[in-house]
């Protein structure tokens, strides 16, 4: 196997639950730190799924009528699921974009993970150190009290 070959194993996600194919579109919020994502689950719960520190993010197209022109797709990535990409070619494309940087030090990305949820109309994909998730009820507290409380305590 080529080095090539072993970049993007894109593999389920054990932190992220998967998203209702059928759900309305995800909510985001986020700072320069940290971000936040709500979406309904297959099981019709509401998932927060929060990732932190940010050190980059994409969110939009491709839809799930498209997906089969993302890149990843040929690595595993699937509709209408949450995933992580070992051995991220993003990942080493941001070492290398700050790799100019005076204090660079590559050992800080090390640790860095490429997390992608695949939504009916949408692609949402990020570079963090962290991810963790909670389930709600739906009909509970209102998806903007839920997504404030977990920027306001970020993932530990």
């Amino acid at each position: 196997m080529s080095a090539t070959e072993s970049l993007n194993r894109v593999v389920r996600s054990l932190e992220i639950p998967s998203p209702d194919p059928d759900s309305p579109a995800p909510i985001l919020l986020c700072d320069d730190t940290g971000l936040v994502i709500a979406f309904q689950t297959r099981d019709r719960l509401v998932a927060i799924a929060r990732f932190n520190p940010v050190e980059a993010m994409r969110f939009g197209a491709p839809n799930d009528g498209a997906l089969a022109g993302h890149p990843l797709t040929s690595h595993g990535l699937l509709p209408s699921g949450s995933f992580v990409v070992e051995n991220s070619s993003w990942i080493l494309e941001l070492a290398g974009i700050n790799s100019v940087h005076p204090v660079h030090e590559p050992s800080y990305y090390a640790d860095l993970r490429h997390f992608v949820i695949t939504f009916r109309e949408s692609t949402f994909e990020c570079v963090a150190r962290r991810a963790d998730s909670a389930l709600h009820p739906e009909g509970g507290a209102s998806v903007w009290s839920l997504l404030r409380d977990a920027m306001i305590h970020p993932a530990a």
